[in-house]
């Protein structure tokens, strides 16, 4: 008996998918109106006044509303409104880009595409078709080109949004590395760069110890300055309409709508009917320091910036805030900006109106062109704050707007915003929620005017030691960028020799590859707390010797601070 014959081959089948493929438009928010006619405009504005008038009128809209109330019934009559005056322009959509003949062509060949039993000269015309609509469509998108540049540099004299407008296309972060192995699955990236992130907005072990040295550093102070609180006598006047139609005026058009899907468009051509209401609610939040949760919700888009872009630190977190929300903080900025201004030294020229950092560029040039001239030894320390927006405390920003004094009420109202901080990666996806301990949200308009006012205070407090205690002061030498040498102005061979003069230790640490970073936080810990400790020992000798200063242990009348012994 003999064994059966298997034959082994490939089958070819031709597989149609009855699903019809998803248009990738579907995905994005076009079910609202981009205001970009007259005739939406006209449409928007009128259906907004309507919902907001109807709103005003029902006996529940009263003075003592909720501020979140308030907020959701304008976001929804403003949502409302531009999905309306979307619909009713539909029937009249044209294509922006082709031009009617071309669509008549289009039409044409089409018919004859889809007739079954084509004649000759059908064949022919169809042929000539193919070649006559590829040059009708190739001229239509060059003239689309040319009139949209020539239409940017007429309104704004720049062609950057004309090449963002003719993008058709968006660039992915193509793949990150991590400490074992690189990453390009899409759903990793976000992963990855949402884990990222959260560990850079944690409350660090090193934060920690930051706030560990400020409070010793600043209880040694206090045994030398007596200080006193200022009262605030700065009045709080109610947010007037002016004021929110000055700050609407200034925001930007063409600008993608944040997560309340509130384009600026909708803000700005109904400013005189969106006026009052945003008056009334931005002086609720005066009054009750309450704010809505949508503005302690923040989605993180990540710019990249130069270097290595599979290095997640090559990117810059841009926070997504909504635009309501922007145009409160734009107000309170125009505020407090004068306070904060006032107290600023004349060598601060960044995040100022009227400075530029031109001034120092130049000042640098001259100092070594002087140096060349003579012929002489210059060694520039230049600072560079890795991660600055991210990198303050929560509690340096309540310290140091209170340094500047920054009427409570406000500082109230921004702790209410930062003490629920959550963010959200925002890749082709959004990532997990994550909550934001420490930093400054860009994209806030008053993130800059905080960031001034953090490094006008550490100034200050380097300027009080030096003042009153610099005999005690413990100074430690650190060389940063360790791991890029070809970027550092001073060797390391010169900083140890400049350590060894100086009589101080001297660490080599890197910021980027957090190298000896807790370490040197750690070492200037130790030694300040060592030497609280010896100067606490020798102080009941110096007080029964007769010797001029105050005693730590005692507490004088009204102090309650638990942090030191002043």
């Amino acid at each position: 008996m003999g064994l059966p014959l298997i034959v082994i081959g490939l089958i070819h089948v031709k597989l149609r998918l009855p699903c019809q493929k998803k248009n990738r438009t579907n995905y994005t928010n076009k079910n609202t109106s981009q205001l970009k006619n007259i005739d939406e405009i006209t449409k928007y504005k009128e259906n907004l006044s309507s919902f907001l008038s109807e709103k005003s009128s029902q006996p529940a809209t009263q003075e003592n509303e909720p501020v979140q109330t308030a907020y959701d019934n304008i976001t929804k009559a403003i949502q409302q409104s531009l999905t309306l005056a979307k619909r009713t322009t539909e029937g009249n959509k044209k294509h922006k880009i082709l031009q009617e003949s071309t669509l008549k062509l289009l039409k044409r060949r089409q018919e004859l595409q889809q007739s079954k039993n084509k004649t000759r000269s059908m064949k022919k015309e169809l042929s000539a078709l193919y070649k006559l609509v590829h040059k009708y469509i190739k001229k239509d998108y060059a003239k689309y080109r040319l009139e949209t540049i020539e239409k940017y540099l007429q309104l704004y004299g720049s062609s950057g949004r004309a090449y963002k407008e003719l993008r058709t296309n968006r660039s992915w972060i193509e793949g990150l590395k991590t400490l074992n192995k690189d990453i390009h699955i899409r759903t990793d990236i976000v992963s990855t760069a949402t884990e990222f992130y959260k560990n850079l907005y944690s409350t660090t072990h090193e934060a920690r110890m930051h706030a560990r040295v400020h409070e010793c550093t600043k209880a040694r102070i206090s045994t030398n300055k007596i200080e006193t609180e200022t009262a605030d006598y700065h009045s709080i006047q109610p947010i007037h309409e002016t004021e929110v139609i000055n700050s609407i005026s200034k925001i930007k058009l063409e600008k993608s709508p944040r997560s309340d899907n509130v384009p600026n468009e909708a803000l700005k051509y109904a400013h005189q009917i969106l006026a009052t209401p945003l008056t009334e609610l931005f002086n609720s939040i005066l009054i009750s320091s309450e704010t809505p949760k949508e503005w302690s919700e923040a989605n993180i888009i990540l710019i990249y910036k130069k270097g290595d872009p599979k290095n997640i630190s090559n990117y810059r977190p841009i926070s997504l805030l909504p635009n309501i929300y922007k145009l409160f903080s734009s107000i309170i900025n125009n505020r407090l900006s004068p306070i904060i201004e006032a107290k600023q030294p004349i060598e601060q020229a960044g995040f100022r109106k009227g400075y530029s950092t031109i001034d120092h560029i130049h000042t640098i040039e001259l100092i070594i062109e002087k140096y060349q001239e003579l012929q002489r030894p210059l060694y520039i320390t230049l600072h560079h704050y890795q991660k600055a927006f991210a990198s303050v405390t929560h509690s340096s920003i309540w310290e140091s707007l209170k340094e500047h004094e920054v009427p409570d009420l406000y500082l109230n109202i921004i702790k209410s915003i930062y003490n629920t901080n959550i963010g959200r990666i925002k890749l082709e996806t959004l990532g997990p929620a994550f909550h934001i301990e420490r930093g400054v949200r860009q994209g806030d308009p008053f993130s800059p005017t905080i960031f001034i006012a953090i490094l006008e205070s550490i100034m200050n407090r380097v300027t009080q030691i030096k003042t009153y205690s610099w005999d005690n002061a413990q100074v430690i030498l650190v060389g940063n960028k360790c791991d890029m040498e070809d970027e550092r102005v001073v060797s390391s061979e010169r900083g140890r020799q400049l350590a060894e003069q100086l009589g101080v230790e001297f660490y080599e640490t890197s910021a980027k590859e957090n190298i000896n970073v807790k370490a040197v936080f750690e070492r200037l810990v130790d030694i300040i707390c060592d030497k609280m400790s010896e100067s606490l020992d020798s102080e009941p000798a110096m007080m029964s010797s007769g010797a001029r200063g105050q005693r730590l242990t005692e507490q004088p009348q009204g102090s309650s601070n638990p942090n030191c012994n002043c």
